[in-house]
């Protein structure tokens, strides 16, 4: 395809996208995307839920229409333990675990900054400062997502990489 067809179809993507988070339809954190040459990636977050269990956290994450449950299980009063991608224990190391984590730095990549700046500070445990355009609550579910993120990449990848959050 054409270089100049991809970057129309692109923008004409994009535009839609936009569209949707300002008439409501959803936040600028439920359709983050990656645009390259030729190549539309749509990806998002979504159904973020901390549970009373101990702290066990619960998302979904959707790629160009493909769906993974993510399970992160925390006992009561522990360190998480457990991680579950779609119902299925996962090793250190292991492709599932490596593709999670990409697709997470993805996606954080591509979070308006503001919304990333907040997080920051949540995670830091600072006062979100009040002139921020970032709604709070939202803020909040992605610093779960984070956690889940760093906790895995500590101690699932193998790596030894600086978690996503300055």
């Amino acid at each position: 395809m054409p270089f100049g067809l991809c970057k129309m179809w692109r923008n004409a993507i994009q535009a839609t996208l936009n569209m949707l988070v300002r008439r409501n339809i959803g936040c600028a954190s439920h359709y983050p995307h990656i645009l390259s040459s030729c190549c539309l990636i749509i990806m998002r977050i979504f159904a973020i839920e901390v549970f009373r269990d101990g702290g066990s956290i619960e998302f979904t994450l959707e790629k160009n229409g493909t769906e993974r449950h993510v399970w992160l299980e925390t006992p009561i009063y522990g360190e998480p333990r457990t991680l579950m991608i779609n119902s299925s224990l996962v090793a250190s190391g292991c492709t599932e675990v490596v593709e999670l984590l990409a697709d997470m730095d993805r996606w954080w990549a591509e979070l308006p900054e503001k919304m990333r700046a907040l997080v920051d500070e949540i995670m830091a445990e600072h006062n979100p400062s009040p002139e921020s355009d970032a709604p709070l609550a939202e803020a909040i579910d992605i610093t779960r997502v984070v956690h889940v993120h760093n906790y895995v990449l500590a101690n699932y990848s193998g790596q030894a990489s600086a978690p996503v959050p300055d």
